[in-house]
């Protein structure tokens, strides 16, 4: 345990060098990382228009020591606008899923690197289920607002479980804590922090998982840089030991 408050302490330190920044002309010796406006733990602190801390960052900083070079954040803005006009100013999108993007032959794309399939969980008194077809009509079901759940969809949209909305899923968790839903859709992630600093606030045990997904990175097509030396750097994180590090710094104890 020390060990991995030694590496939390050691990126936090620097952090101070991750400053935000718009689109701009690419520095020789900086990775341009691509962050938004929604972030929030487990996945990104966000002090104003500064990242300072979370697995996003902690991952892209790591990167970036490896390279060499420093870390300078590109915000992707809420309306996401010409995708392909963004890419031409940053080196390095990570937390993303081919699946999730409408043209993935656009970028150079890491392994996969952790599983992030968002799961359904109940809180102690909802009635326990096997799999999504036996949620109870009428559920409450906790998610983040501007999400799409295809596997749920349909259901939310002909009236049979009711969608509360929430502007992240540490809000979702929450409300699932004090019953206002009966159940949730969170990412293992998301959910190990919250228990991290709420550990008393325990749901019902049984998972349910409501679509697969993986943390990738990928380096944009249009992205100056060398795609393959940066996705080395991103592999030598899982190969060495230190994204799983990273992870547990931010999960359940």
């Amino acid at each position: 345990m020390r060990g991995l408050l030694g590496v939390v302490a050691m990126l936090a330190a620097a952090a101070a060098a991750a400053a935000w920044a718009g689109p701009e002309a690419a520095a020789e010796d900086e990775l341009r990382m691509v962050f938004t406006s929604t972030w929030s733990l487990p996945w990104g602190k966000l002090e104003g228009t500064r990242v300072s801390g979370g697995i996003q960052h902690d991952v892209a900083l790591a990167v970036a020591r490896r390279l060499g070079w420093k870390l300078r954040y590109v915000l992707l803005p809420a309306s996401k606008g010409d995708r392909s006009e963004l890419d031409r100013h940053t080196d390095l999108h990570c937390g993303i899923d081919p699946s999730w993007t409408r043209r993935p032959e656009a970028y150079h794309w890491s392994e996969p690197l952790f599983d992030t399939s968002d799961l359904l969980i109940g809180h102690s008194d909802a009635l326990p289920v096997r799999s999504l077809s036996e949620l109870p009509n009428g559920s409450r079901v906790g998610a983040v607002g501007g999400y799409r759940y295809p596997t749920l969809e349909a259901r939310f949209a002909a009236g049979q479980l009711k969608r509360d909305d929430a502007p992240d899923q540490a809000r979702v968790l929450e409300k699932l804590t004090r019953k206002r839903t009966d159940y949730a859709v969170v990412s293992p992630q998301a959910l190990g922090w919250f228990l991290r600093h709420n550990p008393q606030s325990l749901p019902a045990e049984w998972r349910v998982t409501v679509q697969q997904s993986a943390f990738y990175c990928a380096v944009p097509q249009s992205s100056p840089r060398d795609a393959a030396q940066i996705l080395d750097a991103v592999h030598a994180l899982q190969r060495e030991g230190e994204l799983a590090r990273i992870l547990a710094s931010y999960s359940a104890r």
